[in-house]
């Protein structure tokens, strides 16, 4: 997976907006806004246009140097190859360096919120509640049900272990991260992002350490993680651009639009959270531990035991 978002920011690019299918940036002091085409490897006739006024960002994980000359020949297209490491935006080329990466496939992200809410929940739920709380059709329920060989009631501890091992080894979102840093704790810079959000009328969710903080305290967060549904410029707030090792807030834009969904329903169910507005379920929290920074705490297997052992009920 490339987040382009973090590849431009490292490469000294100011991102002010965007999303996995769409990036804003600064370019000479201008706003540019370019659509993503992702390829694992660039052929040499891209199909895809940009609309008007807009460029086409390239996406790809390697290219040959034909794939390459053709796609920059291409007029309104930007490019950005992950390995090795190159960025040319409106001509200009930004950064040029070994860095390897992937990008991965998308999994069904209906089937995986489905399997969330199953896991998470304590007592036996009709479909048309599950499909509900997962933003999916009952007739979509009913088929990832019958193939997982469930049926909606709730489930013992080896059945949920189980979905759970099958949902991290699927899981696959593509994602934006755009990463900062703060003086203030990860649990207040959130609170930050989440007001000033608001104020722009993004919608946010709170992830990471702090929204399993919220369910299974176990770690005192390091880092803040909010899922929003656009890239936000957090500079008015008081936060700079950092790397990825530096960072003490990631600003996420998933492709799985099911993370909004089973977090309303998750803050239903076991919130309110107060301030902080949606906190994202339990199994999405295990998902950004499992794929963030570990100190080595034993904090991802905590939460993977909790879930197992309680499902959506009693935290404490």
């Amino acid at each position: 997976m490339v987040s382009v978002a973090a590849i431009l920011m490292d490469a000294g690019v100011r991102v002010i907006g965007g999303s996995p299918k769409r990036i804003e940036y600064l370019h000479d002091g201008h706003s540019v806004t370019a659509h993503i085409a992702r390829y694992d490897a660039l052929p040499r006739a891209i199909r895809r246009d940009a609309g008007p006024d807009e460029r086409l960002l390239v996406v790809c994980a390697s290219a040959s140097d034909r794939a390459r000359t053709a796609a920059l020949a291409r007029p309104h297209t930007d490019l950005v190859i992950a390995e090795p490491r190159e960025v040319v935006l409106s001509g200009h080329t930004y950064q040029r360096a070994e860095r390897p990466s992937a990008i991965r496939p998308s999994t069904a992200y209906g089937r995986a919120a489905v399997e969330r809410v199953v896991a998470l929940s304590t007592q036996p739920m009709r479909q048309a509640d599950i499909a509900a709380a997962a933003g999916v059709t009952q007739q979509a329920v009913s088929k990832i049900l019958a193939r997982n060989g469930l049926t909606g009631d709730h489930l013992t501890a080896p059945e949920r272990e189980r979905v759970l091992d099958g949902w991290m080894e699927q899981y696959r979102p593509t994602v934006e991260q755009t990463y900062w840093y703060g003086l203030e704790s990860p649990a207040d810079q959130v609170r930050a992002v989440v007001d000033y959000a608001r104020e722009l009328t993004a919608h946010t969710q709170i992830g990471g350490e702090v929204a399993a903080d919220l369910t299974r305290p176990w770690r005192v967060p390091t880092r803040g993680l909010v899922y929003a549904d656009e890239l936000i410029d957090l500079m008015p707030i008081g936060l700079v651009a950092a790397g990825a090792d530096d960072a003490t807030l990631v600003l996420q834009v998933s492709e799985d639009r099911t993370v909004a969904r089973t977090a309303r329903w998750w803050t239903n169910h076991a919130g309110p959270f107060g301030e902080l507005g949606d906190v994202v379920d339990p199994v999405i929290a295990l998902w950004d531990l499992s794929t963030g920074r570990d100190p080595g705490d034993g904090a991802v297997d905590e939460l993977f035991a909790w879930i197992v052992t309680h499902g959506g009920g009693d935290p404490s």
